[in-house]
């Protein structure tokens, strides 16, 4: 006779000893449908905002809707939701009084479930939902997969200290992001201001002791596109995936025997690195390692300038470069561009390399600063991640 295994966590608060027990999550809960909408009952304006999936991730424009409903088809502050289309996951919703849209359910919490601690399970298992999700064109999960969930409870009072901490760490979580988004908006606000304007000579915002105006040269007059060199035997590939934002994420080692043709642009400290295929995702890298055997991908132009590299990465990011850039790809799905079509874009600069090197090396202690509270937020997430799994069953 072998004995029932006990169900409990790996980890766990002082005091706390009994075994959790094993409940279908559509026991302990109540999905509720939001409503859906023809696009004529959508209004630009009303008297209830309409909550959609687009509303938590892409920051959508909002639509209103004057309908009286029943009072379950409403989400007021500190209700629990779940997207379930396209995106999947828990939110407590933190606003006004809206309607939510048929994508989203409003989840009741039955007596023997806390919301918080609700809110992280359903959190823990939102991997697993990617795994049994339906359909081609919308992906979705149901709500019968999702009740039919095992979860593991234990008692209202663990549940509540479990879910206060890590609503604390949940809080701690975003108020960095926060941090990181405004340095980001910081950083596109200087990238404004210390370019000129299209069709302007003279920077909104200049250094002490420069006043000249800039002028417009081609991108190929002030750097040496793709320079030639010979490969190492062995070398660090960086491809297309490699380069996420302007931060290096990974590379593999290769030899020049095995490794793909596409492997040709030897790197050399001060080269720019700019992203050819989808351009518009700004996966351009600035080479500042200190290393002879890092080997990019042809998806990438390599720019060795002639002027200060920080500047020139720097205005290459912004948004009317990658404009102009998009107006001379080809493809749809792919759009790309060639080298030699890059070379010919013009773009504006200072003749004196003492005010290229102030902006290059303002923006880029703006990036350093940037990147270290990236960093510091992927770390607490996966924080998070490891006592998610070791403080549930």
């Amino acid at each position: 006779m072998t004995m029932a295994k006990i169900l409990q966590p790996r980890l766990r608060f002082r005091g706390f000893t009994d075994a959790w027990s094993k409940r279908k999550l559509g026991d302990v809960t109540r999905f509720i449908n939001g409503r859906a909408y023809s696009q004529d009952e959508l209004l630009q304006k009303g008297k209830y905002p309409v909550l959609r999936v687009g509303n938590f991730n892409t920051n959508d424009s909002w639509y209103y809707s004057d309908l009286e409903l029943p009072a379950k088809q409403y989400a007021n502050s500190g209700d629990l939701l779940y997207t379930w289309a396209t995106a999947f996951g828990p939110h407590v919703w933190q606003g006004g009084k809206v309607i939510y849209h048929y994508h989203i359910w409003k989840v009741e919490i039955g007596p023997d479930l806390t919301r918080d601690f609700a809110l992280q399970i359903l959190e823990r298992n939102s991997e697993d939902v990617l795994h049994e999700t339906h359909g081609s064109t919308m992906v979705h999960i149901t709500k019968a997969d999702i009740e039919s969930k095992d979860v593991s409870l234990p008692a209202i009072s663990e549940q509540s200290r479990i879910g206060e901490f890590f609503q604390k760490l949940d809080a701690l979580i975003a108020a960095n992001q926060r941090k990181c988004d405004l340095l980001k908006q910081l950083k596109q606000a200087y990238l404004q201001k210390l370019f000129p304007a299209p069709r302007e000579t003279v920077p909104k915002l200049r250094f002490p002791g420069f006043s000249d105006a800039w002028k417009q040269r081609r991108l190929g007059d002030v750097g040496d596109m793709n320079p030639q060199a010979s490969l190492p035997d062995v070398f660090e590939y960086v491809d297309l995936e490699s380069v996420v934002g302007t931060s290096l994420v990974g590379h593999r080692t290769e030899s020049r025997v095995t490794s793909p043709s596409r492997a040709q642009r030897l790197a050399q400290i001060g080269d720019v690195f700019f992203q050819l295929v989808r351009p518009y995702q700004r996966n351009n890298f600035l080479f500042e390692l200190p290393f002879t055997d890092y080997v990019f991908s042809t998806g990438y132009a390599q720019i060795r300038p002639q002027c200060d590299g920080r500047f020139l990465f720097n205005q290459l990011q912004r948004d009317p470069f990658v404009a102009e850039v998009l107006n001379r790809c080809t493809g749809t799905s792919y759009p790309a561009i060639s080298s030699s079509d890059l070379a010919e874009i013009e773009v504006r600069m200072p003749n004196n390399l003492g005010e290229q090197a102030k902006i290059g090396v303002m923006l880029t202690a703006l990036d350093h600063l940037i990147t270290r509270h990236q960093r510091r937020c992927h770390q607490m997430e996966e924080l998070k991640r490891a006592y998610l799994q070791r403080m549930f069953v």
